[in-house]
């Protein structure tokens, strides 16, 4: 990889190269920590000596590292919101159910607000009084519901400022709170306290690589140690796309005065060959990007200078199905969804949930499951295969419940291995990883099964985590809002991938290539609104509010991605564009990105190094298949004796020409279909019902 220009490699040379320095006193800070470890091989690569490496850290590790405040989850952040909540008098009987459906929001809301430090006082004033105008211009009386609404909004600004000073006191707090902490120790005080700057007044030579767009309070801590510690900034703006996407980097200029910024030209002279590919559905995408990685890697004999981007990484999960991953380094993870685990964690709350409801509707003191619930907890392969051994038990029950057509089925009638969860109470998630760990035990070890269960059982000790400190308070959590609480953690587990993540094969998203450089390029998916999205985070807070308040809209965000995608461009020699072109469901439009890079080429006169080829593949590569998938059953004795024996009529006689095979099994075999619980009245039984109403 060194062989190659790349903005990490010339960092790392630019380290080395610096004689009046030793590496060992260089501190660097970038934008994540894929870029760190990146940059740690670039260096390694470099030396023919040990020697000490350099400080590198991301920049969220870099400004945790500057303020007392430690972050905490946003389920702990959510419960102490709560408990600041029913403080105010207006809502002390709010229920955490209702709390849910706003409150993630709100954190999200208050995170921008501080990481712009914005007046949150003012935002929020504004915000309740556009809310009144809303509600009450040109209209009478207004209902309790409308008084309640307005004055929720009244009292954000004081919820916020209870909640801030709460976190504050507590030294806990949020990404934009410890940022906006930092920053206003400089705004205030030009100084950062002794102890936590002290680790860092060692270094001789402090970088600042690979910036972008940065927040004001992000701005106001890298200022303080730039003019401070006599900083660097290196930036990595190219020309081709610096007056659209650069002005952010020219915003930091003025306000750090930087004397010159270096725009690179390697768009224009690193030749490049651009294929953009319109494809028919997701999967047609897939299996091209494969065929183009089999090529790439036949023409080059390796993989390792090759990055399939994912703009939707929903995509993930059949390309991993679909393309052999031992050589690659899949970043995203596998998604915990997609395990057996997950799927029977989700059928225990529905199924407990549901039972909660239909004891209620039939006013009952005891759980109603629904057979539907039981069936499906029965039939999930985990339960047959681990509990019941692959034995016939199993079955057994799901059989029961259709042969006595059975819709709803009372708690004692159900099996003992379906956990009895409470309607409330930390006691669900006890129980929950009392099942799994005992259902572990029965799995064998070291297998995909194995580690889906394990972690499920992690993802629920992270909830036990989070709520064992309303334990001694006097907040009791219904079913619904444990349930939120487990899956947040749950969901945010992934199943890693072992790979190199500098060799072979790159599987990545969009952020994760900041700073990176690659030599081929496949992206999926660049559709319009994928990439870019076209639309923001929910928020409470309305555009032009946000506008007014120079807080990040959608806008915002989509220069953002537009900056990571054509800065990964540049230094490539060969990128494949793939994006959806089947509309049968929904509108399938290639991404304005596609347009920009084919108007700037065009408009920029870059033609000549540059080569745009467009594409078109409207079916599916072929898949191999078995080389004879024909079923064919010799006529035995048996066989032609059942065909005498048969009544031929116009229906069997039909199958028959229909499928040879249907009419063999239904026929011959006598199989019958599935039986299930039918919840309608069957046409016999409403005719018996009017005969009896009748007479």
């Amino acid at each position: 990889m060194t062989d190659r220009y790349t903005f990490l490699g010339e960092l790392a040379s630019n380290i080395l190269q610096q004689e009046t320095v030793s590496p060992k006193d260089v501190l660097i800070i970038l934008p994540n920590k894929r870029a760190k470890r990146v940059l740690q091989k670039q260096i390694a690569q470099r030396i023919s000596i040990p020697q000490f490496s350099p400080q590198i850290l991301s920049v969220n590790e870099f400004f945790e590292s500057l303020s007392p405040i430690k972050s905490t989850s946003k389920e702990e952040l959510l419960l102490h919101l709560y408990s600041i909540f029913i403080t105010f008098d207006a809502f002390k009987e709010e229920s955490f159910q209702t709390f849910l459906t706003w409150a993630p929001t709100f954190l999200s809301d208050i995170n921008e607000i501080d990481l712009q430090l914005a007046d949150a006082s003012l935002i929020y004033s504004n915000l309740s009084e556009i809310k009144e105008l809303e509600t009450t211009f040109l209209k009478g009386d207004l209902s309790d519901f409308q008084n309640k609404y307005l004055h929720f909004y009244v009292q954000l600004g004081d919820l916020y400022e209870k909640f801030i000073s709460y976190l504050l006191e507590n030294k806990i707090g949020y990404e934009g709170l410890i940022y906006r902490n930092v920053a206003e120790q400089i705004i205030k005080a030009g100084q950062i306290e002794e102890q936590f700057i002290a680790p860092y007044k060692a270094y001789k030579r402090f970088i600042f690589a690979g910036f972008h767009a940065l927040s004001p309070s992000e701005m106001s801590i890298l200022e303080f140690f730039y003019h401070k510690f006599h900083g660097e900034f290196i930036f990595d703006i190219d020309r081709f796309y610096d007056e659209k996407y650069a002005p952010f980097v020219k915003t930091l200029q003025n306000k750090l005065r930087i004397p010159d910024i270096h725009l690179k030209e390697d768009f224009k002279n690193i030749p490049k060959e651009i294929f953009i590919t319109d494809v028919t559905g997701n999967m047609s995408q897939i299996y091209h990007a494969i065929d183009l990685i089999h090529h790439i890697e036949k023409v080059e004999g390796t993989l390792d200078e090759t990055a399939l981007v994912f703009a939707d990484e929903s995509l993930i999960v059949p390309f991993v199905h679909a393309y052999d991953c031992t050589k690659a380094n899949l970043t995203m993870g596998y998604p915990i969804q997609n395990t057996n685990a997950y799927q029977l964690l989700q059928i225990i709350l529905d199924l407990t949930k549901n039972s909660f409801r239909f004891a209620k509707i039939q006013q009952v003191d005891h759980k109603i499951y629904y057979h539907k619930d039981v069936v499906l907890f029965f039939q999930n392969p985990l339960v047959t295969q681990a509990i019941f051994g692959g034995n016939s038990e199993g079955y057994s029950a799901v059989n029961e419940i259709v042969a006595n057509n059975q819709i709803f089925i009372p708690q004692k009638d159900v099996s003992p291995i379906i956990p009895n969860l409470p309607p409330q109470g930390v006691e669900i998630v006890h129980l929950l990883i009392h099942f799994f760990e005992d259902l572990a035990q029965k799995v064998e070890k070291q297998t995909p099964e194995f580690f889906g269960i394990q972690l499920i059982i992690k993802g629920l000790n992270q909830t036990l985590t989070v709520l064992d400190h309303i334990q001694c308070s006097s907040i009791v959590l219904d079913f619904n809002s444990i349930e939120y609480f487990i899956y947040e953690k749950v969901n945010a587990l992934t199943i890693p991938f072992i790979g190199d993540f500098d060799k072979g094969l790159q599987v990545c998203g969009l952020l994760e290539t900041r700073t990176l450089d690659y030599k081929n390029i496949i992206f999926l998916s660049i559709n319009e609104g994928v990439l870019p999205k076209g639309k923001g985070q929910p928020s409470m807070i309305m555009y032009d509010v946000k506008n007014h308040f120079k807080l990040p809209t959608s806008t915002y965000i989509d220069s953002i991605f537009a900056y990571h995608f054509f800065r990964l461009m540049q230094r490539a020699s060969l990128v494949h564009i793939l994006y959806d072109n089947d509309s049968s469901s929904t509108l399938a439009e290639k991404s304005r990105f596609i347009n920009q890079l084919e108007f700037e080429v065009e408009h920029k006169k870059l033609t000549q190094n540059i080569s745009i080829v467009k594409k078109s593949i409207s079916t599916i590569p072929q898949i191999k298949t078995l080389e004879n998938n024909n079923i064919v059953i010799h006529k035995d004795q048996d066989i032609i004796e059942k065909l005498h024996e048969l009544k031929y009529s116009a229906s069997n006689l039909t199958t028959y020409i229909r499928c040879p095979l249907a009419f063999y099994l239904t026929y011959i075999e006598r199989l019958e279909q599935i039986e299930s619980v039918d919840e309608n009245i069957e046409n016999r039984v409403v005719g018996t019902i009017i005969h009896e109403i009748l007479q």
